[in-house]
């Protein structure tokens, strides 16, 4: 009912400029009838309602320009907000990701600096997040119950 409500007020302006425009022909047409005397009330009638009907017109087909124009703008900010809240969400995912990324290589180059001997270390992969992490075999025959420093998953080793 009230979608496309500017189109509804223009041909509204267009219908009720119509009708005042017969009302003032008819209305003149009746004083001219009347005789001599109400004449000029005829013309005046005539020239007077026909730019009224006209001024109200141009003044409601105006409006209903306004309230389309208002509908535009509104769908547009709706559409932009919409726009900037995607932009921001993806920043932040972006931002999470680029965290992930530098705890991991963070986490790997601690791996890599405590590493005294390569043959030493005994290389694995987490279960859970598939990254590659290095343990000791001193340190394996102590422990079997092993974490990931990356992701933090329990597994066990069978070493």
């Amino acid at each position: 009912m009230f979608d496309k409500i500017g189109e509804k007020i223009n041909i509204l302006a267009k219908f009720s400029f119509f009708i005042e425009m017969v009302s003032v022909i008819i209305g003149a047409i009746i004083c001219f009838y009347m005789g001599d005397e109400m004449t000029a009330i005829g013309f005046a009638v005539l020239i007077g309602g026909s730019l009224a009907a006209y001024i109200g017109a141009i003044m409601l087909c105006g409006f209903g320009k306004l309230v389309e124009n208002s509908d535009l703008l509104t769908e547009q900010i709706r559409e932009e907000k919409a726009k900037k809240r995607f932009k921001e969400e993806r920043a932040k995912e972006r931002q999470i990701s680029k965290e992930i990324n530098n705890y991991r290589i963070n986490a790997q180059n601690n791996l890599m600096d405590e590493r005294i001997d390569d043959s030493e270390y005994i290389d694995f992969y987490c279960p859970e997040c598939r990254e590659k992490i290095a343990y000791t075999k001193a340190f394996l025959k102590e422990n079997q119950n092993l974490e990931c420093p990356l992701c933090g998953s329990a597994f066990r080793s069978q070493f």
